[in-house]
């Protein structure tokens, strides 16, 4: 079930800390900025969030309460396996596998901790 067919009510704290990103709001393309997130899903120790830039997606791995930020992925934009096209959700394993929905390439694929290609799941 999709959440935006929920009536969700969330409250926020007044006190809130950047874990990912500027506070200032700046967009950027280096390991400490964001230009576009598009999805995050979190972990007990880090967070995952998806990234678009002008012409790629990035997969960058956050730790609170930490200054060391990764970019795990870079990828191109396209058709192949080693790329993707309209990305509109992320997702992770235990074993640390990330799956991305590709909404242009209509896939879903599984990316392995260091591989340089997807693998189509669905």
């Amino acid at each position: 079930m999709s959440a935006l067919s929920n009536c969700l009510t969330t409250v926020w704290a007044l006190n809130a800390t950047t874990i990912a990103g500027s506070p200032d709001g700046v967009s950027g393309f280096n390991s400490t900025l964001l230009n576009e997130p598009i999805d995050m899903v979190g972990t007990n120790d880090s967070i995952y969030v998806l990234d678009y830039g002008a012409s790629y997606f990035r997969i960058q791995l956050f730790y609170p309460n930490s200054q060391l930020r990764t970019i795990i992925f870079n990828i191109t934009q396209g058709t192949s396996l080693n790329q993707l096209s309209s990305i509109t959700a992320l997702n992770r394993d235990v074993g640390g596998n990330i799956y991305i929905l590709d909404n242009g390439n209509a896939r879903v694929s599984k990316w392995v901790p260091g591989a340089s290609t997807g693998v189509v799941v669905a």
